[in-house]
């Protein structure tokens, strides 16, 4: 039972540090840091990085896809 407490532990710093992550992008991409290119590619590799999938409880995105749509269009 440790283990699997101790492993559920991990699982939910792992999901947590990652929306943290994310939240950081977005803030980026809403300030025009960075392009919805970047973004894109930048989450698509921290996924992967991070063994994240659709399946896990990552946080939606704080911006629409209107609103990502319109930054890309706008920068």
């Amino acid at each position: 039972m440790t283990g699997t407490v101790c492993s559920t532990s991990m699982e939910n710093n792992k999901i947590e540090l990652f929306n943290k992550q994310k939240e950081l992008l977005d803030t980026f991409l809403s300030t025009g840091a960075i392009s919805k290119q970047q973004y894109e590619k930048s989450l698509g590799d921290m996924k992967e990085k991070m063994d994240i999938n659709e399946d896990d409880r990552i946080e939606q995105s704080r911006l629409t896809n209107e609103e990502i749509q319109a930054l890309a269009e706008r920068g």
